[in-house]
């Protein structure tokens, strides 16, 4: 039955959705990389990387086979371990949650012929090579520790990232595509198994935002359109992530009128189902979100292109409330 409440274009075709829930101050807006990294920071430590770590690294790589294991000593008797591109650059925006990326310069050699390194946060003059690594060094950086390493007290061990992974996983075939596959798919069908314990937090929402915005781009990328392009939200003030330039003024105006947008009332704006120009409050923009949280979660099990440290953190996030409720429940004096 054909709804006569939809504009003509939605009846002509079912849009998908093509924007980013991303306010213009960023206050509230699409997660960044840094409010990613601040919710990761709370779901994990600094201890050494354990197998689903590692998978996650490999995102920050073109080619995961060409990443070295590296090892600083430090005076202190402690070790950084991290993963480098010998010569090569990391791109920052490719950085996973929970990682953390640094450069490494080389100085000139002394009257002794010894060249030492120095790390710092990304640096240009006699870069050698960037690294990543699960550890936070910001302060050492700060209180000058890593300005000088001598050549004895660093270096490449015989493994790559891929050879760190096939050993945590102790299988001899181990495959990196078949393992990432089959890691999202069983992280995913958990956290949708478990979506009851989900609570709608800053950190959950986080996550989720990130995880909509991110498989949206992947699926229009892959297959034209997504399953999910309704949850594409865009700030009225800036909707060019919606694509508005290829539809005429009458087709706007249209999906305007039916979709209920007065970009002066509604903070946010979105395609929704029917193919209309919706309007939205924060909070409504947030609901839609939370209400569709499976719809995301599923997505994201089918996106073949996954960033794994997305995968990782949705299911951190539903792996921490189910324990909480777990233990909620095992708690003598629970009187629900």
């Amino acid at each position: 039955m054909t709804n006569q409440n939809k504009s003509a274009q939605a009846r002509q075709r079912r849009r998908s959705s093509d924007g980013r829930f991303a306010d213009e101050d960023k206050q509230d807006s699409l997660p960044s990389d840094t409010k990613i990294q601040q919710v990761a920071s709370l779901l994990t430590d600094d201890t050494e990387p354990d197998f689903n770590q590692l998978l996650t690294a490999t995102g920050a790589f073109d080619d995961p086979y060409e990443t070295r294991h590296i090892e600083f000593d430090m005076p202190d008797g402690s070790t950084i371990n991290g993963y480098a591109l010998d010569e090569g650059r990391i791109d920052r925006n490719k950085v996973p949650a929970g990682w953390h990326a640094y450069s490494v310069m080389e100085s000139d050699s002394d009257e002794d012929g010894e060249t030492t390194l120095s790390i710092d946060h990304d640096g240009y003059v006699n870069h050698r090579m960037d690294f990543i690594t699960t550890e936070d060094l910001s302060q050492r950086i700060d209180s000058g520790q890593l300005t000088e390493i001598h050549g004895d007290d660093w270096g490449f061990t015989d493994n790559d990232l891929v050879d760190d992974l096939a050993e945590k996983s102790g299988d001899d075939d181990f495959d990196l595509d078949t393992e990432l596959e089959e890691k999202r798919h069983d992280m995913m069908d958990s956290a949708i198994r478990d979506q009851i314990f989900f609570k709608s937090d800053e950190e959950n929402m986080t996550a989720l935002k990130a995880a909509a915005w991110q498989t949206i781009n992947h699926d229009e990328q892959n297959k034209g359109e997504s399953t999910i392009g309704d949850l594409r939200i865009a700030p009225s003030i800036n909707p060019h992530d919606l694509h508005l330039e290829d539809m005429s003024e009458e087709q706007i105006k249209e999906a305007r009128k039916y979709g209920g947008w007065d970009p002066d009332k509604h903070k946010y704006v979105h395609f929704n189902q029917d193919g209309d120009l919706e309007g939205l409050t924060e909070k409504q923009a947030d609901k839609l979100i939370w209400d569709n949280r499976q719809r995301i979660l599923q997505a994201v099990r089918d996106d073949e292109s996954a960033n794994f440290s997305t995968v990782n953190l949705l299911h951190n996030c539903f792996n921490r409330e189910r324990q909480v409720r777990e233990h909620d429940y095992r708690t003598p004096d629970d009187n629900r």
